[in-house]
């Protein structure tokens, strides 16, 4: 499995084996490199989440790492959004991160 180069690979499996003492760190919203930002979300329950920008509604996917139920993307700069999950159950929420 490869990692983006954004991720920290020792914090990404604190992460997925619930070990990490500040999840927060690598979790959420991220400032990257060339005026981009990244988006972090561990939700093992999900088959698919993606990301909706605020106010234009712009919806893109998210990646997931393997079989993790860690997802991650790269955006423009992007301030409010909120996440799209999907479930093996056809269900979909949509939440503030």
């Amino acid at each position: 499995m490869k990692l983006k180069k954004y991720l920290n690979e020792a914090e990404f499996y604190e992460i997925i084996e619930s070990r990490h003492k500040d999840p927060h760190h690598m979790l959420g919203i991220h400032t990257g490199d060339k005026g981009l930002v990244y988006v972090n979300v561990f939700q093992p329950h999900a088959k698919q989440i993606a990301v909706i920008a605020r106010p234009s509604d712009e919806r893109v996917l998210m990646e997931q790492v393997g079989h993790t139920g860690f997802f991650t993307v790269t955006l423009p700069q992007v301030t409010d959004y909120v996440l799209e999950y999907t479930y093996a159950d056809g269900k979909v929420m949509i939440a503030a991160d």
